[in-house]
This record gives structure tokens, C-alpha cells and sequence, in this order.
């Protein structure tokens, strides 16, 4: 590409790193996006935007850069299910570059941010991926989270330290999110991508997975290089709590999975269950936000009792809790029936 050094590509004379960003109705922000990735000091990129069937102008917006900057090019969703994974997955394909940094359309670049991840690779390159701080833009607060017992940045993680982060994930305070990881392509193709099914939560399944088969290290002492604006989203579709606890309950699908492949000494997994059990009180109040439905909340408790995580008491706890708001909720909170459901739960949490 015209204005590239030869240290900036790879053999074949693609770029080094794709930046990939799935988009919907993003008209108002994702310029703002482009923008930062424009003003890279690592010239070796490309960019693929992947809409979602936006509504807006979206594709105009993208439509733009790509015509003064040949670095960018914008792909459209040709296959179902519709949602962020499928985008990103496509981007996967579509792909030449040996790195891949997945951005959302609101997120921010530093200038030397590309610069600095591949250097860390570069140096390590027995990494399957490198995680980076990611800043919120108007407060300057980092945005990542770390375990008390993961001191430092150890290059690559060790097991302990792994085990500490895929708690983290695992009690529903993920340590990092989508654009904090510089994943190297071949690694992440071994995983096979985004899981589709999942319409919301799709990184913190793809990290769940990733941690305890791949080698990666937390760059704790880097200055964030990534920031997220404080957009003004749109307002959450009807059904959204649905989809929301759809997502939920797809991931206990992944961690149980995980936990049995790879956590099965009893004091781990049982450790690894609690964790589980924290994530469910914290989707649950979740939900009283999205106001979900009695019958998809039923599901969630079911779901939830099957896989071990809640007892029979304590799912019909949360269910009367969440499930049975004003005048009948109040009656049933004092009824002997929730007394004697509440056994040893203890009183579920609102938001």
C-alpha cells in the first residue's frame, strides 16, 4: 500500500494489522471512530467496517473515508443470525493482517496505540494475544479491572494468574472488553471466532474459551491506549431484557463447559461455581432493568437450578423478587412463602 514501510507489512505486502468494527446505526459517532484509526502513526493498517443493516447513514459515514483513504473498506452482514459476532466473524475472513484489534463503533485510538500493541507482540511472539488498558473518554477512569492475587504484568500469564482472570469472568466482572486485546490472527482462528448464537455477551464467551488454551499476557503497566466515548445510545429495543438473558444463559452453556474441561479438581470447580452464582445475582438485577418478562425470568431460574448454581429455594427466591414487582410483590416479600423460600439465600440485590 502506497506510503507503507516494508517493516510495516508482511511478506506478502498486506497490511500488519486489521482493525475490524462491526456497525448499526452508529452514523452519529463511528466518524469520530475512523478518525483516531486515521491518525495512527503505524501506517501498516486496515480498517473493515461491517454493517449490521444500519438504518442511518452509517455506510455514508464509512463510504467517505473509504473514498480519500483506500485503507479503509466497508463490507455489509450477507448472512444471518444478525448481531455484533457475525460482523466481527466476517471480518475475520475477510482479513489479511497477521494482528487483529476488534473495535466497537464508538471507541477511540490513541495515535500511537497500534504502534505500541504490535511492538509488545513483536517482542513476545509466543503470545496468542496481548491485553492493552482501555480508558472511558470523558472521566479518564480505566476501564479494565484486575484480580488482587495478579501482581505485575507477567509475560505470558501463569497459570494462577489465568485462573484468577477467568474467575473474573466467570462471576460477571470481566477484567477487560472487546478492544483491549491485540489477538494475532492464526490464534484466533484455532478458536474459531465469536460464537454467533450469542446476542449479547459474545467477548466475554470468546474470553472464557481463549484464557485457559491460549498464551497471553496483561500489559498492566502501558498507559491506556484505547478510549470509549460517552455516546448517547439509542433507545433499547422492546424485548431487550430477552435478549439479554438469552445471552446469559448461552454463556453458562460456555463456562460449564469450560470449567469441566479444564477446572475439575473439586475445590476449583466448587470455587468456580460460587463465581457463577455471583454473575446470577448480578444478571438478575440486570434484568429488573431491562424489565424482563415472567416467563423468560422462569427460564433463567430453571436454567440456573438444572446447572447447579442456584438451589430450588433460592431461584424461587429471585423469582418472586424480580418476577413480582408493586402491590403482589410487596404481599408476597411478607409472605411466609418467601420466608420459607429464602431459606439460607440470603435477600437477592436490586440495581
Amino acid at each position: 500500500m502506497a506510503g507503507e514501510t516494508a517493516s510495516e507489512g508482511n511478506d506478502s505486502g498486506c497490511p500488519l494489522v486489521s482493525v475490524i468494527i462491526p456497525a448499526y446505526n452508529a452514523a452519529d459517532f463511528i466518524g469520530r471512530t475512523l478518525a483516531s484509526v486515521s491518525r495512527q502513526s503505524w501506517r501498516g493498517w486496515e480498517c473493515l467496517v461491517v454493517d449490521d443493516g444500519s438504518r442511518d447513514r452509517t455506510m455514508g459515514v464509512v463510504g467517505e473515508y473509504a473514498s480519500g483513504d483506500s485503507r479503509f473498506h466497508s463490507l455489509r452482514r450477507n448472512r444471518p443470525p444478525k448481531n455484533a459476532s457475525t460482523c466481527r466473524n466476517i471480518g475475520l475472513q475477510q482479513a489479511c493482517g497477521q494482528y487483529l484489534l476488534f473495535l466497537d463503533s464508538d471507541d477511540l485510538l490513541r495515535p500511537d496505540c497500534l504502534a505500541q500493541r504490535i511492538a509488545c507482540l513483536q517482542e513476545n511472539p509466543d503470545l496468542d494475544f496481548a491485553v492493552f488498558k482501555v480508558a472511558l473518554e470523558d472521566t479518564g477512569r480505566i476501564h479494565n479491572r484486575y484480580p488482587e492475587s495478579a501482581v505485575g504484568a507477567e509475560v505470558p500469564a501463569t497459570w494462577p494468574a489465568k485462573m484468577a482472570y477467568l474467575r473474573m469472568f466467570l462471576a460477571g466482572t470481566p477484567p477487560w472488553q472487546t478492544s483491549a486485546p491485540l489477538w494475532r490472527r492464526a490464534s484466533l482462528l484455532k478458536l474459531n471466532g465469536f460464537d454467533e448464537r450469542f446476542p449479547r455477551r459474545q467477548d466475554m464467551e470468546l474470553h472464557t474459551r481463549a484464557i485457559p488454551v491460549m498464551r497471553f499476557a496483561v500489559f498492566r503497566d502501558v498507559e491506556p491506549d484505547c478510549l470509549r466515548q460517552p455516546t448517547v445510545r439509542e433507545q433499547r429495543p422492546p424485548g431487550f431484557g430477552r435478549i439479554h438473558a438469552t445471552g446469559f444463559m448461552l454463556y453458562l452453556e460456555t463456562a460449564d463447559r469450560v470449567v469441566e474441561q479444564f477446572l475439575a479438581e473439586p475445590g476449583l470447580a466448587e470455587l468456580c461455581r460460587r463465581d457463577l452464582g455471583e454473575f446470577a445475582r448480578r444478571a438478575m438485577a440486570t434484568f429488573d432493568k431491562y424489565r424482563l418478562d415472567r416467563w423468560s425470568l422462569y427460564r433463567v431460574c430453571r436454567e440456573l437450578v438444572a446447572r447447579g448454581i442456584f438451589s430450588r429455594r433460592q431461584a424461587l427466591a429471585h423469582f418472586l423478587w424480580h418476577g413480582c414487582p408493586g402491590r403482589l410483590g410487596r404481599r408476597l416479600l411478607q409472605s411466609r412463602l418467601y420466608r420459607l423460600a429464602r431459606g439460607r439465600a440470603g435477600r437477592p440485590e436490586r440495581e
